[in-house]
């Protein structure tokens, strides 16, 4: 009997795991997530399913950042659960531990920086949303006053801005750039 319970519970894991992400739609299409309230030292657990006692298939780290919500979230105990994606481990978190992390679309007297790029490193300005497109300007590892001038475009597992920099109209990955001032 206790075998049954088991592979009913696995089953039925399976079934709710791969129902979320094929047939529900996403929570947000113009908003990423980011880790939030996990200890410096720690990570946020990522699970099969929705609860605590599921199998772990991956971690977040505290910092981590860029996570989707791939579909509806479920509330299981006192807690709610997501299914998420993060750097291609898919799986379902606590969205307690979740915070927005929408991008800031057209918002007027914000400048934006280059962020997570080395400092002997640049950050290519392309002529499209996407790595397919042509590389057209590079921005240094410390550039500041970045315009957005439009709504992110996902492409594949990556959000892009278009902007403008000084003379240079193009478009960035959104993972570099982040609010520098807001008037």
């Amino acid at each position: 009997m206790n075998q049954l319970k088991k592979f009913i519970t696995i089953v039925l894991s399976l079934w709710l795991f791969l129902y979320s992400y094929t047939t529900m739609a996403k929570l947000s299409n113009d908003c990423l997530y980011r880790v939030s309230k996990v200890q410096t030292n720690d990570t946020l657990t990522v699970r099969v399913g929705p609860g605590a006692k599921y199998k772990k298939v991956g971690s977040i780290p505290s910092n981590g950042n860029h996570i989707e919500i791939v579909g509806y979230e479920i509330k299981v105990g006192r807690f709610f659960w997501v299914p998420i994606e993060y750097d291609g481990i898919r799986g379902w978190v606590n969205s307690y531990y979740l915070k927005k992390d929408c991008p800031i679309i057209e918002q007027y007297g914000c400048s934006f920086q280059v962020v997570n790029v080395d400092s002997n490193d640049t950050l290519s300005v392309r002529n499209g949303p996407g790595i397919s497109y042509k590389k057209i300007y590079r921005l240094s590892s410390n550039a500041t006053g970045i315009e957005v001038t439009g709504r992110s475009k996902k492409v594949g597992r990556s959000r892009w801005f278009p902007i403008k920099y000084k003379y240079v109209k193009g478009w960035v990955n959104r993972r570099y750039i982040q609010e520098q001032d807001c008037l």
